[in-house]
């Protein structure tokens, strides 16, 4: 019993760090979705824009959209509070010159998008685009690369990646987190919670874990799906995530019984 006890709490210990890390992602690309969306309303200029990046700053999320000239320069900048109300976002289109942070998170996320390109490596499931989300956390120099869906009521888990850099921002090594892909449908404008087609399996002794994008895919679609729950099923554990106290609870699989 009090080795079952002492391996629970191991996994909780794993589960922390990766929940953490999946709010963070989330933040960020929630900040990409909203000022995209912002930003093709509210510009009138004539450049056009070479990218955006988000990142945290105090309390608020920063997105920023910008071109290249002589340096580095904005378009536009928008500041989310948490709730990422557009009636509460402030919107900046004076043009300056990126900081050194933003230009750093800016190199991070022109290097992803060449790496992206090889085929060899990186797949893009049907209906689905990927997205890079470059931060700087904790001294680390990464990229997070998440399968999103072009179709209107499907969540896409797994094909999910992570780039990491060196200090002068060479690329170091990419991993896929989950090479799997799981569709999961939900149904578009439901007024009502349904979570009955909410579950995914984690195929692969390699995928027995879940993932930082899978923790920031839950809260991106948490409007859209209306889920109350989502369950994660690998070989070894069935995860259960509870949206009302953003928690994830793991259960161990009983292990088949050995041959004779």
């Amino acid at each position: 019993m009090l080795t079952k006890a002492f391996s629970q709490d191991l996994l909780q210990d794993k589960i922390k760090p990766i929940i953490k890390q999946g709010k963070l992602i989330y933040q960020l690309e929630m900040a990409n979705w909203t000022a995209a969306k912002l930003f093709a309303q509210k510009y009138k200029g004539k450049e056009k824009a070479s990218g955006y990046v988000s990142y945290i700053e105090s309390d608020k999320v920063k997105t920023v959209f910008y071109f290249k000239a002589d340096k580095l320069k904005s378009l536009a900048t928008f500041t989310f509070d948490e709730s990422f109300d557009e009636k509460n976002t402030q919107v900046d289109m004076i043009s300056r010159i990126l900081t050194p942070a933003e230009i750093e998170l800016t190199k991070l996320r022109a290097s992803a998008m060449k790496a992206i390109d090889d085929a060899s490596f990186f797949a893009v499931p049907a209906d689905a685009h990927l997205s890079v989300i470059p931060m700087v956390s904790n001294g680390e120099h990464k990229v997070y690369v998440m399968s999103e869906s072009d179709k209107p009521g499907v969540v896409v888990f797994g094909n999910d990646y992570l780039l990491n850099y060196s200090n002068d921002l060479s690329l170091q090594n990419k991993s896929a987190l989950h090479g799997n892909v799981a569709l999961v449908n939900y149904e578009v404008g439901a007024v009502n919670t349904n979570d009955k087609l909410s579950s995914h399996t984690l195929v692969g002794k390699e995928e027995e874990m879940v993932s930082p994008i899978d923790i920031a895919t839950l809260f991106l679609y948490k409007k859209d799906t209306r889920w109350r729950q989502h369950s994660f099923i690998s070989e070894k554990y069935i995860f259960f995530w509870n949206y009302d106290t953003e928690s994830l609870n793991a259960i161990a699989k009983k292990a088949p019984p050995a041959k004779d």
